[in-house]
């Protein structure tokens, strides 16, 4: 099999939502370098943390209001919407509207005052998307807060180790799973694969898988071979000729060196 952009499902919550809360952060701050000379960025010549920031902060205070959302736009929607933005760097075939550019786009709207890029959702339609994600994450995670107390801690983490994004993550959203009446049935838990021909396909820049996830998962998987990416970017396939050629060919042939490295 072939794994792209493994996920470690072996951490804590705690310990799973620092690393992505960092590697959040870090896709962040190389987008905002990336518009510094990128003619398609169109905040370039700007400093992008400081608008991010005045912008997030602007919307905390007063929610953006937006024609057809179910409510006014947040300043934690623009850092949960920045981060599923961060996930394409360059157009790829299955989402070729999502890239650095088009969230460079979104965020001069915001500033601007037009925010509809990051509405949670639209007025008056049925939110079967979000009860699948839930039920997803809440059954195969348990949360780690319990109290508004611990809450204010979790946040002080996301201020702390993500100045910009504040704890802007996937994992992030599974606070939603705080009094899920359904026991998880697929916790956390390290894996003891064997004898299953594995490659494992992860960017180093990923900005919301952690690149340790990967060495993390592999360890494992016994005998799984490993394939870094050094560029940006959630997933491989796509964006990366290399990496696709290299997944391909080892679903044909299951024979690849474990130190084999993509630079692009």
């Amino acid at each position: 099999m072939v794994i792209d952009a493994a996920l470690d499902h072996s951490q804590a919550e705690t310990a799973q939502a620092t690393d992505e809360i960092m590697s959040v952060e870090n896709g962040f701050n190389r987008f905002a370098r990336w518009c510094d000379t990128a003619t398609a960025c169109a905040l370039r010549g700007q400093d992008v943390g400081t608008v991010f920031d005045a912008l997030v902060a602007r919307a905390d205070a007063n929610p953006i209001p937006v024609e057809g959302a179910l409510r006014a736009v947040t300043g934690e929607d623009i850092r949960m919407g920045t981060k599923t933005q961060l996930a394409t760097k360059d157009p790829v075939v299955i989402a070729p509207g999502s890239t650095w550019a088009a969230l460079s786009q979104s965020l001069a709207a915001a500033v601007a005052g037009d925010a509809s890029a990051f509405i949670s959702f639209p007025d008056g339609v049925p939110q079967d998307g979000l009860g699948a994600i839930s039920a997803n994450a809440c059954t195969d995670y348990v949360p780690q807060v319990e109290s508004w107390a611990e809450m204010q801690q979790r946040m002080q983490l996301g201020r702390q180790l993500a100045p910009h994004m504040q704890g802007a993550s996937d994992t992030w959203r599974v606070n939603g799973c705080i009094g899920w009446p359904v026991k998880a049935t697929n916790p956390p838990r390290a894996l003891n694969v064997r004898g299953i021909p594995t490659l494992l396909v992860h960017a180093v820049n990923d900005p919301q898988d952690p690149y340790r996830w990967t060495h993390n998962l592999a360890a494992q998987i016994h005998g799984s071979d490993l394939l870094t990416r050094t560029g940006d970017g959630h997933t491989s396939y796509y964006s990366s000729p290399c990496s696709r050629a290299a997944m391909d060919n080892y679903l044909v042939r299951p024979q690849a060196s474990a130190d084999r490295v993509c630079d692009e």
